[in-house]
Formats: C-alpha cells, sequence, structure tokens
C-alpha cells in the first residue's frame, strides 16, 4: 500500500495496474512519482490541502502524471480557500502545456487571467478563486464562455476588495454557479451585492445554486441589507437548493431566524447562518467538511515557514 495513495477500482491492491483511479493526498505526494511506476491508473485526483508550495515533490509528481494518458483532478484546496494572485498558476500549466498527454477534468485554486483563459475544454468542474488584482480576469472569463456552458459544475469564489471591473457575466448553463465570497463587512455589503449581479447573465430563468459569504464579520442589519440589495438587483438564488449561507461572528440563533424570514420574503429562497465555518458550503465530497477552516493564524505560520525556506 501507498499510504494515502487510495485506489479506486474494483481490485483491492494499488499495485494492480487495472486501477482505474488513484488518489493522492498532502503527506505522499514525495513518493508518487516511483509509485506511479507500478500503476496504469485512469484517472489520477491530487486531493491537496496544504499551500502547494509547502507540499515536497509536488511539481515533480505532476510532470509525472502529465506524461501519462490519463485524465487528472487537481484540487488545490488552500489556494482555493486563502487565494493569492496567480498561487496555482505553476501546478496547472504544468498538466496543460502543450506536451502534456494527460487531460485535466476537474481543478480548484486560484489563477490568473492570463492562465483562465488557456484552460482547456477537458475541464468539466471548476472552483476558481478571484483575488483583487488581475486586470486579465474579465477578458479571461469573456473569453471562456463557451467552455464554461459545457462544465458540470463551477464554484466561483470572490474576495472582499476584487474590482468589479475584473469581473464579467457568467455564460447561462443548464444550471448556475455556486458563488461564494469573503471577508465581507457591513460598509462592503453593495459591494457583495454588486458582485452577485456582475457575474449574473441577463436571463430571467438564470439562477445562482448557492450564494455564500464566508469569513465575514456582518451582523444583522449587514445581512438584512444584503439580502434587500439582491433582492433590488434582480439576483436570484434557486429555491430548492442551499440558497444564501453567511458565516459571521456576529451573528445569534434569533438573528438567524429573522434572517431566514426576510430571504423568503425578498428573495423566495432559503438562508441558513451561523458564527463560523458552514460546512455545507464545501464542495467536492466529504474531505470538504472543513470548508475555509484554515485560520488566519495558521496561514501566518505558514507563510513564515515558507520565507524560512
Amino acid at each position: 500500500m501507498f499510504g494515502n495513495i487510495h485506489p479506486r477500482g474494483t481490485a483491492t491492491c494499488p499495485h494492480h495496474t487495472h486501477q482505474d483511479h488513484v488518489v493522492i493526498y498532502d503527506n505522499c505526494v514525495a513518493s508518487f512519482a516511483n509509485d506511479m511506476m507500478h500503476l496504469q491508473p485512469k484517472t489520477v485526483t491530487f486531493e491537496l490541502l496544504k499551500r502547494p508550495s509547502n507540499i515536497p515533490g509536488l511539481r515533480e509528481a505532476l510532470q509525472v502524471v502529465a506524461m501519462r494518458d490519463c485524465e487528472v483532478n487537481l484540487f488545490l484546496r488552500y489556494d482555493w480557500q486563502l487565494p493569492r494572485a496567480g498561487s496555482s498558476d505553476e501546478h496547472i500549466t504544468i498538466l496543460t502545456q502543450s506536451s502534456a498527454k494527460c487531460r485535466v477534468t476537474a481543478f480548484s485554486g486560484c489563477l490568473s487571467g492570463l492562465v483562465v483563459a488557456s484552460l482547456p475544454a477537458t475541464i468539466n468542474q471548476l472552483w476558481l478563486a478571484f483575488t483583487e488584482d488581475d486586470d486579465h480576469m474579465r477578458n479571461a472569463l469573456s473569453a471562456m464562455t463557451e467552455n464554461i456552458a459545457r462544465m458540470e459544475y463551477l464554484w466561483l469564489h470572490v474576495v472582499a476588495g476584487t474590482a468589479l471591473s475584473m469581473l464579467h457575466p457568467i455564460a447561462c448553463r443548464s444550471y448556475g454557479p455556486h458563488l461564494v465570497i469573503s471577508g465581507v463587512s457591513d460598509s462592503q455589503v453593495d459591494w457583495a451585492c454588486d458582485v452577485a449581479r456582475t457575474l449574473q447573465p441577463n436571463s430571467s430563468w438564470w439562477e445562482y445554486w448557492t450564494l455564500g459569504l464566508v469569513r465575514s464579520t456582518l451582523s444583522k442589519d449587514g445581512c438584512e441589507n444584503l439580502v434587500k440589495g439582491l433582492a433590488e438587483r434582480g439576483v436570484t438564488v434557486w429555491i430548492c437548493n442551499r440558497g444564501i449561507q453567511i458565516a459571521s461572528p456576529a451573528l445569534t440563533q434569533d438573528d438567524c431566524h429573522h434572517l431566514m424570514t426576510v430571504a423568503r420574503e425578498q428573495l423566495n429562497c432559503s438562508l441558513s447562518c451561523g458564527s463560523r465555518v458552514l460546512p455545507e458550503l464545501y464542495p467536492g465530497g466529504q474531505c470538504w467538511s472543513h470548508f475555509f477552516s484554515i485560520d488566519e493564524e495558521e496561514d501566518s505560520e505558514s507563510s513564515e515557514d515558507e520565507a524560512n525556506h
């Protein structure tokens, strides 16, 4: 067995070359290149929670997979949760360069606009984080219109402070994407409403599947203004899914009950809220049970470790 390399298929031994699916976690990336010599998977999934720059052997592992005829899912969860400009560019580029034989079918992380514009059409599941300082993102989203329209899942994470001029309406699909906005305070409610409206195409039937506000400091009044602002701008959230979800330490249980009523009246959708993490906002399966659970203190420690190396 290969530690945390988890094969998913009919066989019980990962050394068997007919394994369909291999899943690689953080602590076994360094040994993966050698392990891959014994495997012929149809799909390789990287489920990585740490900052990519702190995972030994990641670049080498991606280079090995890039030369294999297989599908690849690259989930850089840290970069999705705590995006930094272009922090995932290097890793996805290894898999999508012209000489690569693999086919990337799913990705999560934070990319620059230039790299977003060149994402392959093979991607049908995308978790994309935006940062506040990328002038190329609007053109990239426009260039991806056709690809986005074919995607099975689309999650967008917009960080507080991101310029509206960066954003572009998302292509109409069979259903709308999930939108996560992080770091919103009461003074940024109008901006958050404008983000949701800017990304929403002009369509009478188009709705967000989920609209999440995480790591916010929103008060009861701020949340109520948010719901009303969304309604005034014509933003719609699908009533049959998770609706609006807000994580803020300023909210009490009574506040949440009141806001649920406001959401039903103003937007005809559900609303749930809490003081911290909302696990149901975590996309991508069971390993997302700690969505946005990395504290700022942990991020600072990680930054210091990276600087020391």
